[in-house]
């Protein structure tokens, strides 16, 4: 009996892979579900679920707690500038433990991309790659809820304000993400598996209406350059270097780094429709 194993399970992302995994009909007591806090995780014990402790900070704790474990989804961490040394802790207790095949939530176009997040990604995707273990990389579009978490403060400003220069996003939801994450961690076999993984395609235009529509005003989509929104964003408190950071973000947006086809997403959900931007708008406003 393969065991599969998700790190950052108490996150958004971790805890719906669990569940995907539960749909996707594989036994309880093959599932090991690791967090920091595993006691968040209580609810699944009654199920079955086996939940251990262990941080990406902590080599021996990710030793213990991938004992017995076949197959690992590997969940990035979110501490920019610490996700390489972080993963390559993971993934040398993964090697120790003897796990078969490890799975990583990387970005989309890693190979590529200028979105400053992508480095740390594509780092940590050549270090498991020379581990010689078979692996898949599940390069992940940006979240639908990225956007969509922040609708009030759209609403309250009365205008999205991007340089994203028009262009397409093909986001998804977290949960078609996690979908997709779970049957590729349960069902590939070739050594070096790459998926690109994004929703259907909007702008940030059609994005503005779809707000306006669920809010009953009209909310504008403003473009501006780069430098602009720096600007804009230190005139309303964020932290120069932060801003410079967003903004370095919509730059790959613009230059169509977030854009995808988004059949890959629809293979992995075995034939079914990812959700779309105007479906998650109007589910929020729930």
């Amino acid at each position: 009996m393969t065991t599969y194993a998700v790190t950052a399970a108490t996150g958004q992302l971790g805890r719906l892979v669990v569940d995907a995994l539960l749909a996707l009909e594989i036994p309880a007591a093959s599932i090991v579900a690791i967090a920091r806090d595993p006691g968040k995780l209580a609810d699944l014990e009654p199920l079955g679920v086996t939940t251990r402790t262990a941080d990406y900070g902590n080599p021996e704790a990710l030793y213990e707690a991938l004992q017995g474990v076949d197959r690992l989804l590997l969940i990035s961490g979110n501490q920019v500038g610490h996700r390489l040394a972080e993963h390559t802790h993971v993934v040398d207790a993964a090697r120790g433990a003897g796990v078969e095949r490890i799975a990583y939530t990387s970005i989309l176009w890693a190979d590529f991309s200028t979105n400053p997040l992508a480095e740390e990604h594509l780092a940590t995707e050549r270090m498991i790659a020379d581990t010689g273990l078979p692996h898949t990389f599940l390069r992940h579009g940006w979240y639908t809820e990225n956007y969509t978490d922040q609708i009030r403060q759209y609403v309250a400003a009365r205008e999205i304000v991007t340089a994203t220069g028009g262009a397409t996003l093909a986001t998804a939801a977290r949960g078609d993400f996690a979908a997709a994450d779970a049957f590729a961690l349960v069902n590939d076999t070739a050594e070096e598996v790459v998926w690109e993984l994004a929703g259907p395609g909007w702008t940030m235009t059609e994005f503005a209406a779809e707000v306006s529509l669920a809010a009953g005003r009209e909310i504008l989509a403003r473009d501006v350059t780069p430098a602009d929104l720096v600007e804009r964003s230190v005139a309303a408190g964020a932290p120069e270097a932060g801003a410079r950071f967003g903004a370095l973000i919509d730059a790959s947006i613009a230059a169509g780094q977030l854009d995808a086809p988004s059949e890959p997403l629809r293979l992995l959900l075995q034939g079914r429709a990812p959700l779309t931007m105007p479906q998650i708008v109007a589910a929020s406003q729930h």
